[in-house]
């Protein structure tokens, strides 16, 4: 039981590890084209503060950017379900970025990171007047490493795990991870039971009424095994 325990626990901190370098790998080598249209997500809730969201996504990486509708009312009203589930846009908080002296948004900047989910995102608030996304400074909880990508906006390394997401990601690859380690031992274990050898050292026990290996003195399981069955004729 414990050597299961410490099994599963290896896998699982295995999977953090795995799921956080997916998505620094894709923050490294995926550029998405800011320059394409976004996907507008429309205006909701029904009732302000109104949030005015867009998306851009791709495999390994989706950018959202989300702020107050200055004028509420106008555009389409869309289901929040669309919008990503881990944006703060979908959670309909009560306060939206605040607008700036000149009545300029705010929009705050979420990109998620990573595969099959976006396990670690950063996040930036930037007003758009004069530039068309964030800079250095903007930026939190990432780490900038490019300063200008060829979309125009900083490359960034994301720091902050992203909620149910990165549970999710971390999940697979910890999965993934127990498999790779368990099952080649367990044919291991399952070819030296057919073939009579030990199961710890792979010692030919065929033949051998000694209850221990003679090589490595473990346990000998087919021994232990036929007593169980003589016990079990006898008893009846």
């Amino acid at each position: 039981m414990r050597h299961l325990l410490l099994t599963c626990l290896g896998a699982a901190i295995l999977g953090v590890i795995t799921s956080i370098g997916v998505a620094w790998t894709c923050s490294l080598w995926i550029d998405l084209d800011l320059s394409q249209p976004a996907i507008e997500r429309g205006l909701f809730p029904s009732e302000p503060p109104q949030w005015r969201v867009f998306v851009w996504e791709q495999s390994g990486a989706a950018h959202v950017r989300s702020g107050e509708a200055l004028f509420p009312g106008l555009g389409r009203e869309q289901a929040a379900e669309r919008v990503p589930i881990w944006s703060r846009a979908a959670s309909h908080p009560s306060e939206p970025p605040e607008l700036a002296i000149d009545l300029q948004e705010l929009w705050l900047v979420e990109e998620g990171r990573g595969w099959p989910f976006p396990a670690m995102k950063w996040t930036a608030n930037f007003n758009p007047r004069g530039r068309s996304g964030p800079v250095d400074e903007d930026v939190r909880a990432g780490y900038v490493i490019d300063h200008r990508t060829p979309t125009g906006d900083p490359r960034v390394l994301p720091l902050m795990p992203n909620g149910s997401e990165f549970t999710y990601s971390s999940g697979l690859y910890g999965g993934i991870w127990l498999l790779i380690i368990t099952v080649p031992f367990a044919v291991r274990r399952w070819i030296r039971w057919t073939r009579r050898w030990c199961l710890s050292c792979g010692y030919d026990l065929r033949g051998s009424v000694s209850e221990r290996c003679p090589e490595c003195g473990t346990k000998n399981a087919l021994v232990r095994k036929k007593q169980s069955r003589d016990d079990q004729v006898n008893g009846s």
